[in-house]
């Protein structure tokens, strides 16, 4: 019996293996993926999810079963008679155990996952074994009274090596009922999953089993693809892969979001002008100061407007040499002359923000780093000029941004601590992304015409938007991006989102000014925006704020490419994640300081009696591993290490992108200053998320956070914004804190 089993195991699981690839696709989610490993450690602390991931576990086995039962009954196991007759007992072993192992591997590889052993999550193992145990008995003796409730009625099919039909088996009640029941549940998911948005579906059960629930619809598919394969005679599975790439050709359904152009947008040069001097304004009305009587002869009584009480500074008033007071946070600097000539220089900064592409991880830390520095130095989003985003940081930018524009609306105070943003932006964007990846997105592969509906990014962008939506009362992220900017009285920091055009190489940048300049090209200096494509002038339309978020943020293959036609229709390619190019963000600021360099040299000419200098100040928001951190978790691959290599190599030199460019910007802007110029040297500040622990060592890259990744971050943020944590020391000049 042994010879039997052994000869004829390949034979028969040949026909399910691409119910295999279904399970290894599951343990590596399960295992080796920090998405994956997130998603379900969060399924175990968080009891909400329990009923729905066990009712998911459960189908997920029967799905495996019911595929590979079926399909291993209605295929010819093999065409070779001879070998059928001499090992049939061993065919027929594997036809009945097969379909059993392959129903129970779910859980049983749970058993290997070691986190269900503490806590209280051994409770979620316990009552999931229950309830398998127990259902496997409800399934036995419905199976004894179906055969005994109508005598000479036969409810099943025996088992054989034999080739049977469909019809053949759906004679039986029981494998009709099984069958119909089967296509039915199947089909269910498939209408959940399409509207999972509008219902909630997917956030109600959880990213884990609505994970579950695609491998189950995946199973039925892959089965069809098995049925009609015949190894040798009929590789259907070509034919299934030519289907993909003929259909491919002609139902593309990426085409971005637009909306009507209905606002007029400024060059980068003529932008900027406004936008300083209206902040050189708003900035000496912030410190003018009203003089009132002296408190003793030898003081100057200094009244703060919003502080709302006198100040006393000890100055002889006779001094000739004074010519100037400065604000600072907690102090008065009176300015003297030192050397003859010399004059008091108001120092304004404008500040420039470079967020870090990292998916979810990056989105939190981002949106909360800008709250915080609002709640840390109250109106300083009015000295913020661009914001630099990329990926999950452009993600984050756009959140912060729609948050700050609603409070401005409403003329609220922004509380970097108010439950609504921090719900916004920590909810479950995966749950509703899987779902149309796993369910209508694969189905689009084999149609003939794109449907839009079935863009698995776009559900992306309407969780993103349906969450801030939901718990802000807001629905700014639906709205244009270009309204955005529509009153200029609102100083909202103008977004650069950066992508990626996947066709020819080129950066994508959607902003409200024009990045394009004519009169650059009659000047011998190049434009370093030359070779950017401005999106939003490309296809002269304006952009939902949620579709402009994800045109930094299209990773493929978890998200599609966004497709961007021009005026005409005619199609200019497809924008990927900007984090192919470069995943910093920093690199558009320089272009931005660089382009505006001779703006800011003619304003300080413009309003030189002023003694007017502008600070260029670059926050740079970081959330990747340290250099020390990588080198650490550093290892070399000793399985397929040839094929991995370029891989592994592209993947590594990715990463060490984000500490070169930081030092260099860093080290350009600290040390270098330009002879004989009186501009001033431009500020490097970077906010760092602290990944040296193994709690942000496995700090995820997907679109899903456990309640314990979000606490991490939260409680970092929180701990930089203390008043012993010294990284915005050289901020505290510039703005009151209230």
């Amino acid at each position: 019996m042994l010879d039997q089993i052994l000869s004829t195991l390949w034979t028969v699981a040949r026909h399910v293996s691409l119910l295999l690839v279904i399970l290894l696709l599951y343990f590596f989610i399960l295992f080796n993926n920090p998405q994956g490993i997130d998603i379900v450690e969060e399924v175990l602390i968080n009891k909400k999810y329990w009923a729905w991931t066990i009712f998911a576990l459960i189908s997920f086995g029967v799905s495996l079963w019911f595929c590979s039962f079926f399909v291993l009954q209605l295929k010819e196991i093999s065409s070779d008679q001879r070998f059928l007759k001499h090992y049939r007992e061993g065919v027929k072993f594997w036809i009945v155990a097969i379909p059993r192992i392959l129903g129970i591997v779910p859980f049983v590889s749970l058993l290997f996952k070691t986190s269900l052993y503490s806590g209280s999550s051994i409770w979620f193992l316990l009552i999931l074994f229950v309830t398998v145990f127990i259902l496997a008995i409800i399934q036995e003796e419905l199976v004894v009274v179906l055969e005994k409730q109508v005598i000479n009625v036969r409810w099943f099919d025996e088992i054989s090596p034999e080739k049977k039909t469909l019809g053949s088996l759906l004679y039986f009640r029981g494998f009709r009922a099984m069958f119909y029941g089967f296509l039915g549940y199947i089909f269910l998911l498939f209408i959940l999953s399409v509207t999972s948005v509008e219902t909630g579906f997917a956030t109600t059960v959880g990213p884990f089993a609505v994970m579950i629930f695609g491998l189950s619809f995946l199973s039925l598919i892959f089965s069809l693809v098995m049925y009609f394969n015949l190894p040798g005679r009929r590789p259907f599975i070509l034919y299934f892969a030519a289907l993909i790439v003929v259909c491919g050709i002609v139902n593309d359904n990426t085409k971005i979001r637009t909306l009507p152009m209905k606002s007029t947008r400024l060059t980068l040069e003529s932008d900027f002008r406004s936008w300083a001097e209206q902040l050189i304004a708003l900035r000496g009305a912030a410190q003018k100061l009203e003089l009132k009587d002296s408190v003793k002869s030898d003081s100057l009584a200094i009244y703060f407007p919003r502080l709302g009480r006198p100040c006393c500074v000890p100055v002889d008033l006779t001094d000739s040499a004074i010519v100037g007071i400065r604000l600072r946070e907690d102090s008065i600097l009176v300015h003297r002359k030192t050397v003859v000539n010399e004059s008091f220089v108001r120092e304004i900064p404008v500040i420039f923000v470079a967020a870090e592409g990292g998916g979810i991880r990056a989105l939190i830390w981002t949106a909360l780093i800008l709250a915080n520095l609002e709640k840390r130095f109250p109106g300083m989003y009015k000295s913020i000029y661009g914001i630099s985003g990329v990926s999950g940081g452009g993600v984050g930018a756009s959140f912060y941004i729609s948050y700050l524009y609603d409070q401005l609306k409403r003329d609220r105070k922004i509380d970097a601590n108010e439950a609504a943003f921090h719900k916004a932006v920590k909810a479950d964007f995966l749950s509703d992304l899987l779902a149309g990846f796993l369910f209508q997105d694969n189905l689009q592969n084999i149609l003939p015409v794109g449907i839009e509906g079935f863009n698995r990014t776009r559900q992306l962008e309407d969780a993103w938007s349906k969450s801030f939506s939901a718990n802000t009362n807001s629905f700014t992220m639906n709205r244009g991006f270009l309204r955005l900017y529509a009153d200029a009285k609102m100083r909202i920091p103008r977004l650069f989102i950066n992508g990626v055009l996947a066709e020819s190489g080129q950066k994508t940048i959607v902003s409200f000014p024009m990045l394009r300049n004519d009169s650059l090209k009659s000047i011998s200096k190049p434009d370093v925006f030359a070779d950017e494509l401005d999106v939003i002038e490309a296809i002269n339309k304006d952009i939902p704020v949620k579709t402009v978020a994800s045109l930094c943020s299209r990773f493929p293959y978890i998200t599609s490419g966004g497709l961007i036609c021009g005026e005409g229709g005619g199609r200019i390619g497809k924008i990927v994640d900007g984090g192919y190019k470069e995943n910093t963000g920093l690199e558009t600021v320089w272009q931005l300081i660089l382009r505006l360099r001779p703006v800011f040299k003619d304003l300080h000419k413009i309003h030189q009696k002023e003694n007017i200098r502008f600070k260029p100040i670059v926050i740079f928001i970081k959330n990747s591993l340290e250099t020390k951190t990588m080198d650490m978790k550093n290892t070399h691959s000793i399985v397929l290490s040839e094929a991995l290599l370029p891989l592994g190599a592209a993947s590594k030199a990715s990463d060490r992108k984000t500490p070169t460019l930081s030092a260099l910007t860093e080290n350009v802007f600290k040390y270098y200053d330009e002879k004989g110029s009186d501009s001033l040297s431009c500020e490097f500040i970077q906010v760092e998320l602290d990944r040296s622990t193994e709690q942000g060592y496995r700090l995820p890259l997907g679109w899903y956070f456990s309640e314990a990744s979000f606490n991490y971050i939260d409680t970092l943020v929180a701990n930089r914004f203390k008043k012993s944590d010294h990284t915005f020391d050289r901020l505290r000049p510039y703005f009151l804190k209230e």
